[in-house]
């Protein structure tokens, strides 16, 4: 190798470093492109379904790459946008933005709020009574949120979209 060959290969390496080095990476956060559009296609990881009912914007399924401590985060690794209350953290307002008209102070009213859901791969969803600080989703299973404007408790409507096929593992 030609001592021009070896500067310039220098040169490359040093470079590289220097933009990995300046490239914004925090801790537990996915990188950019990690999750991917539609159901998981392995056991590998958690596939998230968001369907924005009443309020435009369709249905949304993506991957949640690896594990997740709650369904926040599954949300969080799925590059889905969401926004919590400030009095309640627990409380999920917003996805996507939507509704606008939520302030995102307090919980979200009987009448218009994010309902959570869960599902075995293959298998119906299941309306979950702990919000999605409270729910350890295992790898391989689906997550739901369904929005519901103005319906009875017992109305509460899943996700539009099937929870998809058993796959292996």
């Amino acid at each position: 190798m030609t001592t021009r060959r070896v500067v310039r290969s220098l040169l490359a390496a040093c470079l590289l470093g220097a933009l990995a080095a300046v490239a914004p990476v925090a801790p537990g956060v996915p990188s950019a492109g990690a999750w991917s559009e539609g159901p998981c296609p392995t056991a590998d990881g958690v596939t998230i379904v968001v369907d924005f009912q009443e309020l435009g914007g369709g249905i949304w399924v993506r991957c949640a790459p690896g594990t997740s401590d709650d369904g926040f985060e599954s949300l969080q690794r799925a590059g889905i946008p969401f926004d919590t209350t400030t009095r309640f953290a627990g409380f999920l307002c917003r996805i996507g933005g939507k509704p606008a008209s939520d302030p995102c102070q307090t919980a979200s009213p009987a009448s218009a709020y994010w309902s959570y859901w869960m599902a075995p791969r293959g298998g119906i969803w299941c309306y979950s009574s702990l919000g999605g600080g409270n729910r350890n989703p295992t790898e391989g299973t689906v997550e739901g949120w369904s929005f519901s404007l103005d319906r009875s408790s017992g109305a509460v409507p899943a996700p539009r979209y099937a929870p998809p096929a058993w796959i292996p593992g």
